[in-house]
């Protein structure tokens, strides 16, 4: 989830944070007269891609968590190996994580469909779905998901 390694984790929180928080906003707004802004259509696909950012951050490949389920490390894709790509499309590897994005997913249309503001989702955000570990690192590739080492001079 993080744009590459070396990053403070607050400040990947923080970018995450911002792009749910704005795709709530524009999914949310509202004229004068209490009429949407934008097409359902529209709002329908803004909040999918904030639910997608909050489903990934329960999948190891994106999201490394310890057993609290505070964020570890936010991982980066250059440098993964498959085990990133085994890790999103299976709820049997960590079904507790599976769990938790539901649960995660629920709260945020709860929020969204019942007239929760901005600072809501902020707070869940920040208290739910990515609060750090007190041995949060920085961004990088966690071990167990990096790239294979080549073993001959002529694999690239």
């Amino acid at each position: 989830m993080a744009d590459r390694g070396e990053i403070a984790a607050t400040t990947t929180k923080k970018e995450i944070m911002k792009t749910i928080v704005d795709l709530f906003t524009l999914s949310t707004a509202k004229d004068g007269n209490g009429n949407f802004l934008l097409p359902k259509e529209v709002r329908a696909e803004l909040t999918g891609s904030a639910l997608h950012i909050i489903q990934d951050s329960f999948a190891q490949g994106h999201v490394l968590r310890n057993e609290k389920g505070e964020v570890v490390m936010f991982q980066t894709y250059e440098g993964q190996g498959n085990k990133h790509a085994e890790m999103d499309h299976s709820s049997i590897n960590d079904p507790v994580a599976y769990q938790k994005s539901v649960t995660a997913s629920v709260v945020y249309l709860s929020i969204t469909n019942y007239g929760g503001s901005a600072q809501d989702i902020i707070t869940f955000l920040d208290k739910v779905v990515f609060p750090l570990s007190k041995e949060v690192q920085q961004s990088g590739v966690a071990p167990g998901f990096e790239k294979p080492k080549k073993n001959n001079w002529f694999e690239l």
